[in-house]
């Protein structure tokens, strides 16, 4: 096996498509829900996987990533923009994006 070591960006990216995909098999699967009801719960699934509660992943950093010259134009436009994180992350919404999901659903 060899010494342990972190793993590289494609090994991380890999098992985590590796998990997504799992996900879907097993959603697909899944017997007495509508259609609806199985995106909602692969939507659910996933989100819980990105707040780091799943089994064999840990979280993950989830940030808007906007353009420099967004917070311009939207200014200019009289909207509101998304925070920059292009050298700091400053808005990471990972950690409850699941239970906000549930939440945002029942409304």
């Amino acid at each position: 096996m060899g010494i342990p070591r972190q793993l590289t960006e494609e090994e991380v990216r890999n098992n985590f498509i590796k998990h997504l995909i799992r996900l879907a098999a097993y959603w697909e699967k899944v017997e007495g829900k509508t259609c609806l009801e199985k995106i909602e719960g692969a939507i659910f699934s996933t989100l819980v996987t990105l707040d780091g509660e799943a089994d064999d992943l840990p979280s993950f950093i989830v940030a808007p990533y906007s353009d420099p010259s967004d917070k311009n134009f939207y200014k200019d436009e009289g909207k509101n923009w998304y925070p920059q994180n292009n050298n700091k992350v400053v808005c990471d919404i990972s950690g409850k994006l699941h239970d906000t999901f549930a939440k945002i659903k029942r409304g």
